[in-house]
């Protein structure tokens, strides 16, 4: 049985638990015509049945204009390019002081991030910084974010596009390291390093919950070596190898071990008395990653300080690039090249240079000519914002393509990221339940998921557009603020900003740095113009009360809350969860006749259904004994756990149950890992309403707050 114990980060130290609060941690600081509108006051709703689109796809990119600040790249042609495919990003630090991060690629220039995220939080330095395997996030050792962390760094968590940070804390108290960290893909789960373990020096995971970062868990309680460091997590976050060593520094003796993010399934992998036939055992083995095959690549001294690789269910390395001697510290991008730190390269500078290599080593540039600080480096995959790429075409509103906005929108305590697994129902849940199966469900009769719907983040210098307002944009409920346009962008539905298909033609747009997040209905932008129905304006700084931007005042969605909260994405899919409530949708003639409940502040007149239908604002709960195995795969099986556990709110009306955001500018696509139809075996009887709080009637007269 795994020894796996759950303590709480309590400021400098772990043991002391002294005066630490008895709960998980808390949230971090954070910065940064489906129809047609009614006559009863305007909202839009899904009264034409909008199917949206059902499949996933989008073919968007999200590399793009980075404007590096230091240069020093001086690449050489030794041996050709080592990379093909997607551009990935190497982060690492100089003796300067500051963190950086380039391409992987010939001639890419590299990005100070200490100096770009002066413009976040000016103050304080920073010691490490690693990337995530999709590229998305940045996980830093930094003294700036937060005055507990001055002169004693602590972590935090910082987007690709370095829009916002979020220092971690648990129990409220900040985190320090002893070392070398690690970040997920999709952002929600750490590991590094820390003495207050059974051992000298253990590995720690959190992860992202609904209300924050929670408790740290030990994840080698069952290891026996005193120091265990270095972590690199699986690209499946499902793992992480490290460093299990007898002395500090990964020295002699040190060897490579795995062990599950739970804790569980703790193994030594391979030891310095594992060598490949005809080499000498002794020495040290350290600073190994994950390749995209699965196999393992790791620096050893059997031979001198040469990469070696091992390849899944084996137990006999193999050396990687006979002619590299003095190679160090290496990390895998996502097409399988290997970046590493050449020392003393015939010819080169003496210190310590990034190079970048082919999987076999048989081809190589120098990606950097300055000394790197062998501390770790990492890599990461082209969700990273760090320069060269083409742009996308789009409306010429803006020099950078749009990125998939992937954080959370509003603060932990918002009605969105309540976990309602142990709500109560409300009295009529059974009487509601009955109706709908009576009167066939969903729309369509099944569990359908809507992937159209698109979520752009506005960017540094995104230029913001006055639009005009069409019929489709009612006063009072409806803003008319300039929109921040992304170039290369596209509404839901469409392929760019123009409304062809006559849908609803979302405009879904979040601005970190303004703290805003814009969401029209019926957006079209056409030879240069720009027309748009209903515009809500959400201040993402703000927990909404009950009655949101309004009593009886719609948004761009009919129930009157926001939309972008409540899509889940491909990369929450792929990190495996999805932390928050999902939008669902009924047609109109099974949705209360204009009634609605909180979160909801609207209702259309074209709803028509009895007494015995949900109201706007209902939320659903997938039953809790619900057997997931009948699902045919993990990517439903995430999505059913977290309707399992934050449920499903009715926000519009339309066929297609369940939207999802599209995956045109997320890192992970939704081939291979949901389609439309992988939830058909939940039925409506599979859940129950849940207590929300007064039936409101719709009157049509919008008091906005």
């Amino acid at each position: 049985m795994s020894r796996s114990v759950i303590l709480v980060l309590c400021g400098l130290s772990i043991g002391s638990l002294g005066g630490c609060p008895a709960v998980p941690g808390g949230g971090g600081t954070q910065t940064g015509a489906d129809g047609a509108g009614n006559a009863d006051g305007g909202a839009p709703d899904d009264s034409a049945g909008g199917d949206g689109t059902a499949d996933g796809g989008g073919d968007g990119t999200t590399d793009g204009g980075g404007d590096g600040v230091t240069d020093g790249t001086d690449a050489t042609d030794d041996g050709g390019a080592g990379s093909a495919g997607e551009v990935g990003a190497v982060v690492f630090a100089l003796p300067d002081g500051h963190i950086y991060r380039i391409r992987a690629e010939e001639a890419a220039t590299a990005e100070d991030l200490t100096a770009a995220l002066d413009a976040l939080a000016p103050r304080g330095a920073d010691d490490w910084v690693n990337i995530s395997p999709d590229g998305a996030w940045l996980v830093v050792s930094t003294e700036r974010f937060d005055a507990e962390c001055a002169g004693f760094a602590c972590l935090a968590v910082v987007p690709s596009d370095l829009s916002a940070f979020e220092s971690v804390r648990a129990a409220g108290q900040v985190v320090h390291t002893e070392g070398f960290g690690a970040i997920a893909g999709g952002g929600n789960l750490i590991v590094f390093p820390s003495q207050e373990g059974p051992n000298q020096v253990d590995l720690w995971a959190m992860a992202r919950t609904a209300d924050g970062w929670g408790v740290a868990q030990l994840i080698t309680g069952d290891s026996p070596h005193p120091y265990n460091t270095q972590p690199a997590i699986s690209d499946d976050g499902s793992r992480v190898v490290f460093d299990c060593s007898p002395v500090p520094f990964s020295q002699e003796g040190t060897s490579l071990c795995e062990v599950g993010v739970d804790g569980a399934g703790y193994r030594v992998v391979l030891a310095p008395g594992d060598p490949p036939p005809g080499l000498a055992a002794g020495g040290a083995l350290h600073h190994a990653d994950y390749a995209p095959d699965g196999s393992i690549v790791f620096e050893a001294s059997w031979n001198g300080e040469r990469l070696w690789r091992l390849a899944p269910g084996s137990s006999v390395p193999t050396a990687i690039g006979a002619e590299f001697n003095n190679d160090n510290s290496p990390c895998v991008l996502t097409d399988g090249s290997i970046a590493s730190l050449w020392l003393d390269r015939p010819g080169g500078t003496g210190t310590h240079e990034l190079k970048v290599a082919s999987p076999d080593g048989a081809e190589y540039f120098i990606l950097l000519s300055q000394d790197i600080v062998d501390g770790g480096i990492g890599c990461g995959g082209g969700g990273a914002d760090t320069g060269g790429g083409a742009s996308p075409e789009g409306n010429g509103g803006g020099a950078s393509p749009p990125v998939a906005a992937a954080q959370r929108y509003f603060p932990a305590e918002a009605v969105w990221y309540q976990d309602v697994s142990d709500a109560a129902p409300a009295a009529d849940s059974e009487a509601v339940i009955a109706y709908l199966d009576s009167v066939g469900g969903f729309g369509l009769g099944r569990m359908q998921i809507d992937f159209s719907i698109e979520v752009l983040e506005a960017e540094a210098g995104t230029p913001s557009r006055e639009f005009t307002p069409t019929e489709d944009w009612y006063d009072p409920d409806c803003d008319l603020d300039a929109v921040p346009v992304p170039d290369g962008g596209a509404l839901e539905g469409e392929t760019g900003y123009e409304c062809e298909n006559d849908g609803d033609c979302h405009l879904i747009v979040v601005d970190r740095a303004a703290s805003r997040l814009y969401e029209m209905w019926r957006a079209n932008i056409v030879d240069g113009e720009f027309f748009g129905g209903c515009l809500a304006v959400w201040d993402m700084t703000r927990v909404y009360g009950p009655e949101g931007r309004g009593r009886d005042c719609t948004s761009a969605d009919a129930a009157g809350f926001p939309i972008a909260p409540l899509l889940f994405s491909a990369d929450e899919v792929a990190a495996g969860s999805i932390d928050h409530a999902i939008r669902f949708i009924l047609p109109n003639d099974r949705i209360r006749e204009r009634v609605y409940v909180a979160p909801a502040t609207h209702s259309t007149g074209a709803t028509g259904g009895p007494a015995a239908a949900p109201p706007y604002g209902a939320r659903f709960r997938l039953r809790a004994d619900f057997p997931l195995d009948t699902l045919p795969n993990e990517g439903a099986r995430v999505v059913a756990r977290s309707l399992q556990r934050f449920g499903m709110l009715l926000a519009d009306a339309g066929n297609v149950a369940l939207t999802a955001q599209s995956d045109r500018f997320t890192t992970a696509k939704w081939a291979g890992l949901l389609e439309s139809r992988d939830l058909d075996v939940i039925q409506i009887t599979d859940f129950e309403m849940l207590e929300t709080g007064a039936e409101q009637t719709f009157t049509g007269d919008c008091v906005r707050e």
